[in-house]
């Protein structure tokens, strides 16, 4: 239904153009389309068992990937992208498609805590038997009384948003038996880190 809406919507923003009026009336009916479909799609996600396609992936690699998907949208927000250099480090057993919606949730999480620019930095570290990828921002930052809920279903201080990102990153670090932490301060910015477990056995037994 949201696909056939978004097409009437667009077919008749074709029809109306030079009546600036109805052509602006028709893209918002186009964005606010678009946005309810990504809404319906995060609770579809959020609802449905996660199934898991694991192989070696290339961590760094598959950020800097994600990264470039919201290149646009940061250039446009002011926000400056930085990817620390990872070289030399071991690849992790886990499903990419999983990894990069987990990435994305928090990359734009981070863009949408930045609408005045900033910088968003990524970079990796090992930790006991972890490889970590370390998502800041220079944003807002969150409340002391908000960090204890960001993980829970519905729960956000965005007008516009659905309280399901962080909560599916949650739902997928679980997945991989990893973990997520958040380190932040309100006014002071934000911490995202991903915690993958390095498990060659289980690469080579798959």
């Amino acid at each position: 239904p949201l696909s056939s809406i978004k097409g009437f919507a667009v077919y008749f923003k074709d029809r109306l153009k030079g009546h600036t009026e109805d052509e602006e009336t028709a893209d918002i009916l186009i964005a606010e389309t678009e946005r309810l479909n990504r809404a319906v799609s995060e609770l579809i996600d959020f609802a449905r068992p996660l199934k898991l396609k694991k192989e070696q992936i290339d961590l760094p690699a598959l950020a800097a990937h994600t990264a470039k998907l919201i290149e646009a949208n940061a250039q446009k927000a002011s926000v400056a992208l930085e990817l620390a250099a990872a070289e030399h480090l071991p690849q992790v057993f886990a499903d990419p498609d999983k990894v990069q919606q987990a990435l994305l949730n928090v990359f734009l999480n981070a863009l949408a805590a930045m609408p005045e620019g900033g910088q968003l930095s990524v970079s990796f570290q090992m930790q006991k038997g972890f490889l970590a990828v370390m998502i800041s921002d220079t944003g807002a930052g969150i409340s002391k009384e908000d960090l204890p809920r960001i993980f829970d279903p519905y729960f956000t201080s965005k007008p516009e948003g659905t309280g399901l990102g962080l909560a599916i990153v949650s739902k997928i670090m679980d997945a991989h038996a990893g973990t997520i932490d958040i380190e932040s301060r309100e006014g002071g910015g934000t911490t995202v880190t991903l915690r993958f477990p390095i498990n060659f056995d289980e690469g080579r037994t798959s």
